[in-house]
């Protein structure tokens, strides 16, 4: 494949949905990187909701949050949608955000840390869990690597040691 042809994305799942105005808060303060396109066109109609997507063949890390507009049409949101109640319905609500806040967008993205806002609830949890493991793991290791403290000899008065006799002759 030469480096201008377009990457073809499917949608494994979709895993979480979140209000797209509180997600849009997280990101410009540098919690979540969320950079939906109808901000960047300067429009004033907007996806009420945004949906944690896992695409097909990537990784946890190349998980992205998108506006139901991009995924409207997608059987793993309509399967997400009646595995949680939801009307199938594309909500929208509006609002002009202007472009200082697509630039703030794009610079709050560099300071994100890290992509614990792409995980679900249950994989922060084990991944904790995990963690808890190994630190546990590692403390019965230290545990059992301590040596014993040393005795000390205690040499009685008025006898000299071995090394003390060495040193004279």
């Amino acid at each position: 494949m030469s480096d201008d042809e377009e990457v073809e994305y499917e949608v494994e799942a979709v895993l979480k949905r979140k209000d797209f105005e509180r997600l849009l808060e997280e990101a410009l303060a540098s919690n979540a990187k969320f950079t939906p396109a109808s901000i960047e066109e300067g429009r004033s109609k907007h996806s009420k909701y945004a949906y944690l997507v896992h695409w097909k063949g990537f990784p946890i890390e190349e998980r992205t949050w998108e506006p139901e507009s991009n995924v409207k049409n997608c059987a793993a949101l309509q399967k997400f949608k009646d595995e949680h109640s939801m009307p199938h319905g594309h909500q929208k609500f509006e609002k002009k955000y202007g472009s200082a806040v697509w630039r703030n967008l794009g610079l709050a993205s560099e300071k994100v840390i890290g992509y614990k806002y792409l995980m679900t609830s249950e994989e922060v949890q084990e991944k904790k869990l995990k963690k808890q493991q190994l630190a546990n793991r590692d403390e019965i290791e230290k545990e059992k690597s301590k040596e014993k403290p040393r005795e000390r000899m205690v040499t009685p008065r008025g006898s000299r040691s071995n090394f003390e006799k060495e040193e004279e002759e």
